[in-house]
């Protein structure tokens, strides 16, 4: 199955017209497909780019969690109040 969109589909999807998208190729089991294709209403290109987007912001943050949580560790931080404020300010976050 090719996510690429036709330039038709294109027009007729939510998605912002003026961002640039790459397009990818996933393979998938021939049954899966099926069902997909009887299911004719859902447009599964944006149900993928939807789950594909959450699943690299969840990626994403646990990341910047991962990496604060070293410099707890090593000692940089004294208080919660300092590795909520060094989050914030790396990744113009606002916590409270």
């Amino acid at each position: 199955m090719n996510l690429a969109m036709t330039s038709d589909s294109f027009k007729n999807n939510t998605c912002n017209t003026n961002i640039t998208m790459a397009t990818i190729s996933i393979r998938i089991p021939d049954e899966l497909k099926k069902k997909m294709d009887s299911l004719d209403e859902i447009n599964w290109s944006s149900v993928i780019r939807n789950m594909l987007e959450e699943k690299a912001e969840e990626e994403f943050i646990r990341d910047r969690f991962q990496k604060v949580e070293k410099e707890i560790k090593e000692g940089r931080f004294k208080t919660m109040e300092e590795v909520m404020s060094e989050f914030e300010k790396k990744y113009n976050l606002k916590l409270k």
